[in-house]
């Protein structure tokens, strides 16, 4: 049986810089596989390595060191091809819908469509028909499923579990579909068909082998884990109500009933309608859920809510009692909202020298990054949220420092720190490794149970729903009417 990849003892390097010390890897025929781990576990290196941008290279003084690569120059990460503006169409252009490519990746109805105008899904799924039309051999695809709507994962999932199926019979040597390596965080969406899976932690190989002896691994760690997640969470609850007491006069006025409130709302650009005639209230201590595809309105409420979309000042919409644009002031509404984003977490990333205990006091100012005297209640309160979240003892360390995964954990607890009455939370676990999203997702559930804060969660995944979200608001574009209230059993 032919090695297609062969990696013994090889060191993975760029420029002067040595990312993992020592790999070992091998993939068969007839095998597919992840790649997995942390985030900063060394995943990513791994990938780069395969994909070219960084270098393995044997280990000195090593007799088995090697790096073999039967494709050659056909590693490609997601994903390759020309980017020349207003080039002539090549002949297949004329009969792309005719391809069995297109067909499998789910584009040949917008095939004439502009980018500008496409869904992330779609956009993704694009993407992944350039590569196969390269005719590359080797496929190496980075978290293909971070951000997509369900009818999104779902075509992926049959792109994968198909192409997958194909490859992994020996006799199909000369299919027209590439060998698979997926790189993914979340063991939960891997494709059934993929059977082998290597994981990175602290920058080495932690587990190579079968998926069944990996989920089998996995279940141990949680059950070694939830004991000790129920007595931190214990513990701070009791904690938080204790300094809560200590200093009445720090907790901030909450408005009882209505939060938020749209009262046939409309909104849109030109001839385009985003919301329709849209009636939503939402009441203190009932956490919502916001479903719906890309592209249906998701990110539009939200910034109707925080005031980033100029049109709230013309439609009948309310936040803590108030209407907008009758005299309240942004930073009144700041005061009383919390909110974590990727916008927030590319902002924080550009500033340099803020210590966690730092950056978790930023969110009684709402500033990024620190530039007043905090009080004795500020720190104190700061210093429980990071006992809970897993980062007591360490709150002097840098923000800059931590992993991806690590400063999406700290800009949760920066925007719950001040116990707003509206916790706006867009796709909290994007990007996030498997052991992250479970943590933040337990951290979010403890927001809850404090009682002062109401979440609205943004999520495409089913698997992150809380159990405190017992209402659901879905979004339904071209339906009318384009939004549907629920309830979550």
């Amino acid at each position: 049986m032919d090695t297609i990849i062969s990696i013994n003892d090889c060191a993975v390097k760029g420029f002067s810089k040595k990312f993992l010390q020592s790999v070992d890897f091998e993939m068969l025929p007839g095998e597919a596989w992840l790649v997995t781990g942390p985030n900063g576990g060394g995943k990513a290196d791994f990938i780069k390595a395969l994909s070219g941008s960084l270098t393995f290279e044997p280990n000195e003084g090593s007799p088995a060191s090697s790096y073999k690569n039967s494709f050659e120059n056909s590693v490609a990460e997601v994903l390759g091809g020309s980017s020349k503006k207003n080039a002539p169409l090549p002949p297949i252009a004329h009969r792309l819908e005719t391809l069995p490519q297109v067909k499998l990746c789910g584009v040949e109805g917008i095939l004439d469509r502009g980018l500008r105008y496409m869904s992330t899904g779609e956009i993704r799924r694009t993407l992944l028909c350039r590569a196969l039309l390269s005719g590359c051999r080797l496929l190496v695809l980075s978290d293909p499923f971070a951000g997509l709507d369900a009818a999104s994962r779902k075509i992926l999932l049959e792109f994968f579990d198909t192409i997958v199926t194909r490859q992994l019979s020996t006799e199909n040597a000369d299919s027209p579909f590439p060998k698979i390596i997926l790189s993914m965080e979340r063991f939960h969406e891997i494709p059934s068909g993929i059977n082998r899976v290597i994981e990175f932690t602290e920058r080495k190989i932690s587990f190579c082998g079968t998926r069944n002896d990996y989920e089998n691994l996995l279940a141990k760690r949680e059950e070694n884990l939830s004991g000790e997640k129920e007595r931190r969470r214990k513990t701070f609850l009791e904690n938080l109500k204790r300094i809560q007491k200590e200093h009445p006069g720090n907790i901030p006025p909450h408005t009882d009933g209505s939060l938020i409130s749209f009262e046939n709302v409309n909104v849109g650009w030109d001839d385009h309608h985003v919301l329709v005639n849209m009636n939503w209230h939402v009441d203190a201590n009932c956490h919502w859920l916001i479903r719906g595809p890309n592209g249906s309105g998701k990110t539009t409420i939200l910034e109707l809510i925080t005031g980033d979309n100029m049109q709230v000042f013309r439609e009948n919409i309310s936040l803590f009692g108030k209407r907008r644009g009758t005299g309240e002031t942004i930073w009144e509404i700041k005061k009383r909202l919390g909110i974590v984003s990727y916008r927030l977490h590319v902002e924080y990333r550009m500033v340099g020298g803020t210590t966690l205990l730092e950056t978790i006091i930023s969110g009684f100012y709402d500033s990024i990054g620190l530039y007043e005297t905090p009080g004795d209640f500020e720190k104190a309160l700061a210093l429980q949220w990071l006992e809970l979240a897993g980062f007591g003892g360490r709150e002097n360390e840098s923000f800059g420092s931590l992993s991806y995964g690590e400063q999406r954990a700290i800009l949760i607890l920066r925007a719950a720190v001040k116990s707003p009455q509206v916790l706006i939370l867009d796709e909290p676990c994007h990007g996030l490794d498997e052991n992250y999203r479970s943590a933040i997702l337990d951290l979010l559930q403890t927001v809850a149970e404090t009682g002062t804060t109401t979440l609205l969660h943004v999520t495409h995944d089913p698997s992150e729903v809380l159990p405190c979200e017992k209402h659901i608001l879905e979004l339904r574009p071209g339906q009318s009417p384009m939004y549907a209230i629920l309830e979550n059993e």
